[in-house]
Order: C-alpha cells, then structure tokens, then sequence
C-alpha cells in the first residue's frame, strides 16, 4: 500500500470512528483534568483542587452541552480546598475525575458547608451516556439516598478504573463549597464523630 492510500485510509477511518462514536470519551476534555486517586479507604480524600467549575447565570447549559463539548474552554480550575462563589450566581457546573487504585467500590460524595436547594450528578460513561443523581432539600431526610448532615451521593467506582462526574448545584443564598470522597467504612466513622459532635447520642 503506497503513502497516498495509507493517508486516504487513516483519514477514512478517523471520520467513521467520529461519525459512530461522536461523544467519546477518549478525545473529551474532562481527560485533562487531575484524577483523585484513591488509594486508601480510611483517608478523607479533599478534592478541590481537582475540581473545575463553570457559571450558568441564565440555567441554560445541559449535560448534553457539556457532553458535546460546547464549553469546555469556559471551566476554571479551583485552587483551593474550600469554593467560595459567592452569592451572584445561583447556578454553577462543577467536574471531576475519580481513579480508583483497587481500593474497593462503594465511596460517598459529600458537599461540606453547601446551602444548596439541589444538586444533579452526571456520571459519565465511556460511551457517552450517563447516569443522573439528584437531590433537593424537598426529599424526606428519611428518604435521602444517603442520610446524612450534609448532602451526600453514593459513588460506584470499579477498582483500576478512572471515572468522569459533572455536577449541577443550584442555590438561592450563598455557594460555598468543599468536596469530600468518603470509603463506606470512613463515612461511618464520619457519622459517628458528627453525632458526637454535636450531642445526637
């Protein structure tokens, strides 16, 4: 095969492989960002500095925008613990990678500190698709995916896989943020030490 078809041929299979398989995840942007990596199931993992977020003032980006790429360029990357956003804008994007070092696969996804009215979790699979976790302070305490102070969603992260989240938050007083990755086991304790903390026993 000469240069000239090796080229045609390259260049063929490079538009089919874009056409079928256009949202893939091996060319999106979220591969640039810094993994959390866990890699011990007792250890409070604080993520924000691996953490971008994005403002939608109006409440009009979809995942199906962040999926197809739209605004990419327009994420800031956090440099701190702690996101202090203020009170201007009442709808923010926020997103994460998560690489599992065959440590387990039940972990927690807390929101310290958060006011939040609700939250929408966008995990992302390779294939472009994604699975949605919602919250919003209307739900029951009782009927919380995970009863706990502060919000908190159940993460399934397969051991030596690395995993892409968005989240929306949403709130009407004030956004100030932590990230915190919980093992099941930390979680408890977690728990345990806020019952104490604050005279629940």
């Amino acid at each position: 095969m000469n240069h000239y078809s090796c080229t045609f041929l390259y260049a063929f299979l490079t538009i089919a492989i874009s056409i079928i398989f256009p949202y893939s995840l091996h060319s999106h942007e979220l591969h640039r960002l810094t993994s959390v990596k866990l890699e011990n199931f007792l250890k409070v993992y604080s993520i924000g500095k691996q953490v971008e977020y994005l403002s939608d003032p109006k409440n009009s980006i979809t995942i199906n925008d962040l999926i197809k790429k739209k605004y990419d360029n327009k994420f800031i990357k956090s440099h701190s613990d702690e996101l202090d956003l203020g009170s201007k804008n009442k709808n923010y994007w926020f997103r994460f990678s998560i690489e599992n070092h065959n440590v387990g696969t039940n972990w927690y996804l807390e929101l310290r500190y958060s006011l939040f009215n609700k939250t929408e979790l966008y995990h992302i699979k390779q294939d472009g698709t994604y699975i949605k976790k919602r919250f919003d302070v209307t739900i029951p305490f009782s009927q919380r995916e995970v009863q706990s102070r502060d919000i908190t969603h159940q993460l399934t992260i397969l051991k030596k896989k690395k995993q892409y989240y968005y989240l929306k938050a949403t709130s009407h007083l004030y956004m100030k943020i932590a990230f915190n990755i919980y093992s099941e086991k930390g979680l408890i304790i977690k728990k345990q030490n806020d019952y104490i903390r604050f005279g629940i026993y």
